[in-house]
């Protein structure tokens, strides 16, 4: 027998169950008839318990009311589940994860493709669909989907939008306008692309207007581009413009009073003496959730890190600190939305001017994403 009870897991079950029960015809399935009075008993449950529910098990209640005809409240429903939805203008509408999301009935993956499904069988006119799907794609090139399971709903769920956009019978079409060079590509329904589209330029080719490019798309689907630029210069830094990470540094010297210490921020060009302990502070700011990021930050030359030691670090976010000749090294496996700090501490060892490049964070598999810090200038005397 099925066991009704308001523990999150049960209820979410018990949405499950009904929406699963709900999706068989009475005319094809002559148990539906004895199991419909179990059937309104779960919904019951579910609607006395509506606040608890998550929005992935209101999701699966909406669709159970939409198999029985009740469109109303089906509607009402996916209302209440799109709650707390945000919108960026590059990464789409997508929601903060719950709260132990790694279980099945909070996973952030799995609800957002089941709410595109659902969105596009009770609401398809809700205006929030396309950044949604826009927020599946622009996930997947930072992070890394956990199962098949969860991936195949990922794609089911693209394939259901752009099959009711007929994005899939017809081509499209991308011009690329860049520094006056125009390009033309068309991708029709059947091509395979094994990578996606690029150009690029090099050496001389790089002039400042490449710095930007214009790129205009006919047709129904979704497309992602960006603009890399990769180069070499002799001058300290300015910090990357705001995007979807950010990077900055600040350098601060640890001054000792009685039993405590107090950190007094060091300014470009200020000087320090040898032997200072130096605090370095990064700061990171995400925009969106990614996965298997890498941030470097070159050590200044003169200057030796107190401690010698790689390890693991778990603070507000974990990650991997790694110590080298010229370098600082953190490997972080996951960044959430938000803003983070890291920290490490130097010494400088020899009097003299240094320049130190910027500290640079960059997803481990897809390098587009990226941000990097200003540069910075020490004067150690003795």
């Amino acid at each position: 027998p099925f066991s009704l009870s308001p523990d999150a897991r049960r209820l979410a079950l018990t949405a499950l169950a009904a929406y699963v029960m709900t999706s068989f015809s009475g005319e094809r399935f002559l148990s539906w008839k004895t199991q419909k009075e179990d059937v309104a008993t779960w919904m019951d449950l579910l609607e006395e318990h509506i606040d608890e529910l998550g929005p992935l098990s209101r999701v699966h209640l909406a669709r159970a009311y939409r198999n029985l005809g009740e469109d109303a409240r089906a509607r009402e429903l996916i209302d209440l589940a799109m709650d707390g939805a945000r919108e960026d203008p590059v990464a789409g509408v997508y929601w903060t994860p719950e709260k132990y999301s790694w279980v099945w009935y909070r996973d952030t993956l799995a609800k957002h493709a089941l709410l595109i499904r659902a969105l596009q069988e009770i609401k398809p006119e809700d205006e929030r669909l396309p950044g949604m799907v826009k927020w599946l794609l622009f996930n997947r090139k930072g992070n890394v989907w956990k199962s098949t399971k969860h991936s195949a709903a990922a794609v089911y769920a693209i394939l259901d939008y752009l099959g009711a956009k007929a994005a899939l019978d017809e081509p499209e079409t991308f011009e690329i306008d860049w520094a006056g060079e125009r390009v033309s590509a068309e991708v029709s329904p059947d091509t395979w692309l094994a990578e996606p589209l690029s150009w690029d330029a090099r050496g001389a080719e790089i002039t400042a207007a490449r710095a930007e490019a214009g790129i205009a798309k006919s047709g129904a689907g979704i497309a992602l581009a960006g603009l890399t630029l990769t180069y070499v210069a002799d001058r300290v830094p300015e910090p990357s413009e705001p995007g979807m990470l950010a990077v900055e540094r600040r350098y601060y010297r640890r001054v000792r009073e009685g039993d405590e210490y107090r950190l007094e921020p060091i300014e470009e060009g200020a000087t320090v003496s040898v032997g200072d302990q130096i605090e370095v502070r990064l700061r990171v700011r995400s925009r969106s959730q990614f996965e298997y990021m890498h941030l470097s930050d070159p050590k200044p030359a003169g200057f030796e890190p107190e401690s010698r030691l790689s390890s693991w670090r778990s603070e507000v976010i974990s990650y991997y600190e790694e110590h080298r000749d010229s370098v600082t090294n953190f490997f972080l496996s996951r960044i959430p939305h938000g803003e983070y700090t890291l920290s490490y501490r130097l010494r400088p060892t020899k009097p003299g001017t240094y320049r130190v490049g910027a500290a640079t964070l960059q997803s481990m598999y897809a390098p587009e994403m990226a941000a990097h810090s200003a540069g910075f200038a020490f004067e150690v005397v003795e």
